[in-house]
């Protein structure tokens, strides 16, 4: 077919044919049946596609939504029972403040005299007012 179009357009750096020539051209077509049966098959395959589209979009919602929910119940303590030796979040809360005040304390104590020590040094970065100076200075 190719070829014979090619024939039929006689330029050669670009190719024209002209529209009374293209209407001489015999182009072969499949039977009206065939053609009715891939037009059937083909609506058909895009009903799937579109029904599988829809329920991979109902997938995603729907995983987004059973993460946020595992989420809620691990944080809520209610995703898996209760050990009986853990204890409570308050008292976990409470101890972890107390360590860490007492491991400030200790490095205080270790960098007294030394310049800046740990707490003043936290309170000035958590100011935003922290220089070389201020460092030098204590």
């Amino acid at each position: 077919m190719q070829s014979r179009l090619e024939s039929l357009a006689p330029a050669t750096a670009q190719k024209n044919i002209i529209l009374s020539t293209l209407q001489q051209v015999a182009i072969a077509l499949p039977p009206a049946v065939e053609q009715i049966a891939v037009v059937t098959l083909a609506d058909e395959l895009l009903s799937v596609a579109t029904h599988t589209e829809s329920q991979i979009h109902a997938s995603v919602a729907r995983s987004s939504r059973l993460g946020q929910s595992i989420l809620k119940r691990a944080f809520e303590g209610k995703l898996v029972p209760r050990a009986p030796n853990d204890e409570p979040a308050s008292e976990l809360l409470e101890r972890i403040g107390a360590e860490r005040e007492e491991d400030e304390e200790a490095a205080n104590l270790d960098n007294e005299g030394k310049g800046m020590n740990l707490t003043s040094w936290r309170r000035s970065i958590a100011s935003d007012h922290f220089s070389v100076s201020d460092m030098e200075s204590r």
